[in-house]
């Protein structure tokens, strides 16, 4: 699948937020922040003219993830997910989560990939390069927030308050992929938390030494350890299902409570909502060759499968765990 072929199959759309309700009980809301490709609907300040800016929009892509969980399929769960390039606006942001680059009158602190990119991915610092003609005024901003970002965490808030309503509990995994590479972020400079993607990673492997093929992200109290985003039941029953599929899982902190809004806004124990996200590693052509710009969608069909396999029996063990109650 082209760039150019993506692009054109969905720029007709009239909304970027899709949002699809479940026919059976579930209380699990699926959301994929960052597997949209759109971007010619909108107005926007990406210098399209570049070809290292054309490149950032696709690496910043998680385009495989609606293939590997068959979100398309799905109706075992609240499905929201934008159809908006993650460059021209990140949802996984706070709202005010951008600097004067990107929009006037914004933050003097560089958030280079904030709430609105305006820096490239590159291999090393200096090659980074900005992505905007020019900031954003304060009313274009507005108008992208309308079309863009409004939207979906509303229908995140109202999906997780019906599930919450109906089950006493809502469940949010929050589904990315991540390149097969080594990945870093910029440490200072006014390019200050953009992408650097290195070379590539190892194969993974069920080795706990060796490259995981999920990643598990969830939160902890900076105090006291201990996890506020999701269960430890929860936790073991992710990691003992995927291993039965020949699929390793590592757990990690999210890096930045800033890069993980569901995290920062939803994940409350106590009150019945859990959250975790998962970074699916884009090996065996997943995403081959992502970290170059390419949008190829290439997978080992053995391997795909597994996967596939592994999620839709994972989402009927999320929606059979004892950890909710009947719905009312």
């Amino acid at each position: 699948m082209s760039m150019s072929n993506y692009t054109s199959r969905t720029k007709n759309l009239n909304e970027f937020v899709r949002r699809t309700p479940p026919s059976s009980s579930s209380p699990l809301v699926l959301l994929l922040p960052h597997s949209g490709l759109e971007y010619d609907a909108v107005s926007h300040h990406l210098d399209l003219s570049r070809e290292d800016v054309r490149k950032t929009v696709v690496t910043g892509s998680d385009h495989s993830v609606p293939e590997v969980i068959g979100v398309r399929e799905r109706d075992d769960a609240y499905i929201i997910w934008t159809e908006l390039a993650r460059a021209v606006v990140d949802v996984n942001r706070g709202r005010t989560d951008y600097d004067s680059m990107s929009v006037e009158g914004g933050d003097i602190d560089p958030k280079s990939q904030g709430l609105i990119w305006n820096a490239t991915i590159a291999s090393h610092p200096d090659n980074i390069e900005r992505m905007l003609t020019h900031p954003y005024s304060h009313e274009e901003f507005e108008n992208l927030m309308k079309v863009g970002y409004d939207p979906l965490n509303l229908a995140v808030n109202d999906a997780m308050a019906k599930a919450r309503e109906k089950y006493e509990t809502a469940v949010l995994f929050d589904v990315h992929s991540i390149w097969a590479n080594e990945t870093s972020t910029v440490q200072k400079g006014h390019h200050l938390g953009a992408y650097l993607v290195g070379k590539p990673l190892d194969p993974p492997s069920l080795d706990e030494k060796g490259t995981p093929h999920l990643y598990l992200m969830t939160s902890k109290d900076t105090i006291t350890e201990e996890n506020i985003s999701c269960s430890p039941e929860l936790i073991q029953y992710i990691k003992n299902h995927f291993r039965d599929y020949g699929l390793r899982v590592q757990e990690r902190q999210v890096a930045s409570p800033r890069f993980q809004l569901a995290h920062r806004k939803y994940a409350d124990l106590a009150a019945g909502y859990q959250v975790f996200s998962m970074e699916i590693v884009g090996h065996h052509g997943l995403e081959k060759n992502r970290a170059e710009g390419e949008l190829l969608f290439e997978p080992d069909p053995d391997y795909l499968k597994s996967l596939q396999d592994a999620f839709n029996e994972f989402f009927i063990g999320l929606r059979d765990l004892k950890f909710h109650k009947s719905a009312r």
